[in-house]
């Protein structure tokens, strides 16, 4: 049997109350629970305290006139279908009702059970379409408005080295200082580290393309995730030197095979690495572990006692186009894909991503890999938007 619709009965006159409950009753097929208010500030209470799911509303109570009623709970509760009712025949006033947010318009004394008890559950089903319509409008103007963020930002990220290429660049075409003046070999490195810096901006956009696809293309083995991790770091630190001097990494227990792709989890913590030096004053500690819990899922965590981030931050640096500072003016530069990458690429081993952060507290990411075995060799896996 199902549940019982709710309903909230909002009626100052106590005869077209009992009617209306009356013909609520005649309704075979309707099985439902009445509360019958007399006033718009006793319905509006009811709604704050109780979940209904449809309401009829008279338009002439004793503390409200005209539509006022249908547009104080269209406003605190626009998910709960309105059902006006009236004893006059107005198609005008009926029109109205629905274009301030009614579902329907019902002439007291008029019609049968049958009658309400379908305008009822049309006037639900209406509503809940109503709902997911404005729900799917406001996500698809959230992602435009976050893909254009995110395409400005890119194309501020992608000018800068942009510009730097092109004028020295033409500096030594040129040879502006002489042929073999000395600034020509400072003037390649700033070259190459513009270059490098747009490979990587580009290297993420295709990444993202890649998995966005909705197929994640993993070649899973047996790894010695301790020892990856010990050479990852190491790597790093030659990449970058100067800037990875204070990590720190422990494991328990030292060696433990993990069934996982080489690449993906050297690019995850690579990105993690990177973001936790980006993020933290020179000499700050960025700890690394790895361990086994007790449920048997292996963890990778990564912590850095950096400017950290608010919970909205948080939420926003997983996704696809959004960045955690989406000003043009922010202090650090990238394209902000990092952690969305990282979140897909352990999704795509059926793990998960976690995040542990608070302003001025560092940032802590754990990647969770689940126990489970897989088969060896290439796997295809399909990724859930």
């Amino acid at each position: 049997m199902p549940a019982p619709i709710r309903i909230l009965l909002v009626e100052d006159n106590p005869a077209d109350a009992r009617l209306t409950q009356e013909l609520l009753r005649e309704s075979d097929e309707l099985v439902f629970n009445c509360l019958h208010v007399e006033t718009l500030t006793l319905a509006l209470t009811s709604l704050n305290e109780q979940g209904f799911d449809v309401v009829l509303l008279d338009l002439s109570l004793s503390d409200t006139t005209g539509m006022e009623g249908v547009i104080r709970i269209n406003i605190q509760h626009p998910a709960v279908p309105i059902i006006v009712l009236s004893g006059q025949v107005n198609d005008t006033v009926a029109i109205t009702a629905v274009q301030q947010g009614a579902q329907d318009y019902l002439i007291k004394g008029h019609g049968d059970g049958y009658l309400i008890g379908r305008m009822i559950r049309y006037a639900i089903e209406r509503k809940r379409i109503e709902v997911q319509l404005v729900d799917a409008k406001n996500a698809a103007e959230n992602a435009d408005r976050a893909k254009t963020a995110f395409l400005a930002a890119m194309g501020h990220e992608l000018r800068t080295p942009l510009n730097a290429i092109l004028g020295f660049g033409s500096l030594i075409a040129r040879q502006s200082f002489g042929p073999t003046d000395p600034k020509y070999v400072e003037f390649s490195e700033s070259i190459l580290s513009a270059g490098q810096r747009m490979w990587a901006m580009v290297e993420d956009v295709l990444t993202i393309a890649q998995l966005q696809s909705g197929i994640c293309r993993i070649n899973l083995e047996d790894v010695d995730l301790c020892g990856l991790v010990a050479e990852i770091i190491v790597k790093f630190q030659r990449e970058y030197p100067g800037r990875a001097a204070d990590i720190t990494f422990e494991s328990d227990p030292e060696s433990l095979i993990l069934r996982a792709d080489v690449a993906a989890i050297e690019a995850m913590l690579l990105k993690l690495l990177s973001n936790a030096v980006k993020f933290s004053d020179p000499g700050t500690a960025i700890d690394i572990r790895v361990a086994v819990e007790r449920d048997g899922w292996t963890v990778l965590i990564v912590k850095d006692r950096g400017i950290g981030m608010t919970a909205q931050q948080v939420e926003d640096a997983v996704k696809l186009f959004r960045q955690a500072d989406e000003r043009l003016e922010r202090k650090y530069e990238g394209g902000g894909l990092g952690l969305c990458i990282v979140n897909k690429l352990i999704e795509c081993h059926g793990g998960h991503l976690q995040i542990v952060s608070a302003p001025g507290q560092g940032t802590e990411v754990t990647l969770r890999f689940k126990p489970a075995v897989k088969e060896s060799g290439s796997t295809e896996l399909a990724l859930v938007a």
